[in-house]
């Protein structure tokens, strides 16, 4: 008799595509062409490990189902010489949610920012910055970050499948002051799409084993810069922080089969702060309705230099609908902002510092 498998046994891995002809590293799959859309990653790539929240990992094929809808039918009832799939136009998606892991975070990040520099020091520094400052990036040319996945839920040998040149379509990290438990630890949500999916793989690669190393547990998070109109506030107690990368990525180009030949993306940066009302923040009603600059610089307690560092500026914010809202039974806001590039300053910027070299641009 067959036996159910747990949600928790289920293993994902991720990894970047070879940019160029040239073996498998640790963090990049092998690669047959000079340009990493052409590169797959294979049945056989060795995966980092990434860890996710037991049951929330979902994928969708991005098929549609159709039918002709042809004359000299024989009547009312659909009829299956009508029936037709199309699996290959739509972007495969991949949903997920995870405590923020100081080992993979950044390879999602990237993923959605889509620009980064490297500097190697005891450790490696990465400033990502958006990818899109002077417009859309020639992903089937090889430019951008492209990622592959894996999912291996072990039901049989060949219960496998791959993910291919994956690309963030959006991405929340939730920073809640007043949670408890693991409920305090930096959260993110989001969702990957891909150019394609296959399934019933026999992956005979192996995972790059990490243990969970949670943002928001050995240190603590916040606002060293929060300013509105020039005026300081961040000396304010934060409830809540939460920070969206919005790219509503689709397929810009098609083979002659369907399948996706170009992203395009739209990307769009979003953050949340829910703050109390008070004789500093009641201010901010009046700042919404002059359409006041926010400048808002999120950065962890440990030393900019150290393994597991982590900052996220956005120097020109807008709130972008009405600020207030109760909080529970006591007045406060909910500032609704979108961060803003100004000349050629990337709306966000995150500044990472990992042990880890992920391949990126190193200077």
């Amino acid at each position: 008799m067959a036996i159910k498998i747990a949600g928790k046994q289920g293993q994902y891995g991720i990894i970047r595509h070879n940019l160029s002809v040239g073996p498998e590293t640790a963090f990049m799959a092998t690669g047959s062409t000079a340009n990493q859309w052409t590169n797959p990653v294979l049945a056989s790539t060795n995966f980092r490990r990434i860890l996710l929240t037991a049951l929330t990992p979902a994928i969708e094929s991005g098929v549609t189902v159709d039918e002709y809808n042809t004359t000299s039918q024989k009547g009312l009832n659909k009829e299956s010489s009508n029936f037709f799939i199309d699996s290959n136009s739509g972007l495969a998606k991949f949903n997920f949610s995870a405590i923020a892991d100081k080992n993979t975070l950044i390879a999602l990040v990237v993923a959605a920012m889509q620009g980064v520099r490297t500097t190697a020091g005891t450790n490696y520094e990465s400033v990502i910055t958006s990818g899109f400052i002077n417009g859309l990036l020639d992903f089937n040319g090889g430019n951008g970050y492209t990622f592959g996945m894996c999912e291996k839920i072990g039901a049989s040998p060949d219960d496998g499948t791959l993910l291919q040149n994956g690309v963030i379509d959006s991405l929340t990290l939730t920073f809640d002051f007043t949670a408890k438990g693991v409920g305090r630890l930096v959260g993110v949500s989001g969702t990957m799409v891909f150019k394609s999916v296959t399934y019933d793989q026999t992956l005979t690669g192996t995972f790059v084993e990490t243990d969970l190393n949670p943002y928001g547990n050995t240190e603590s998070f916040s606002l060293s810069t929060f300013t509105s109109d020039s005026v300081d506030l961040s000396s304010v107690c934060i409830r809540r922080i939460e920070v969206k990368i919005q790219n509503s990525v689709v397929s810009n180009c098609a083979t002659t089969g369907g399948a996706a030949n170009q992203y395009d993306f739209n990307p769009e940066y979003l953050i949340n702060i829910i703050v109390d009302h008070n004789a500093l923040t009641e201010k901010l009603r009046n700042d919404f309705k002059n359409g006041a600059t926010i400048d808002f610089t999120l950065a962890s307690s440990l030393p900019s230099s150290a393994d597991g560092y982590l900052s996220i500026d956005a120097p020109v914010c807008k709130m972008i609908s009405e600020p207030m809202v109760y909080n529970g039974d006591f007045y406060g806001y909910n500032l609704p902002l979108r961060a803003y590039q100004s000349g050629i300053v990337s709306p966000l910027t995150f500044v990472m510092v990992t042990s880890l070299n992920w391949d990126f641009n190193l200077f």
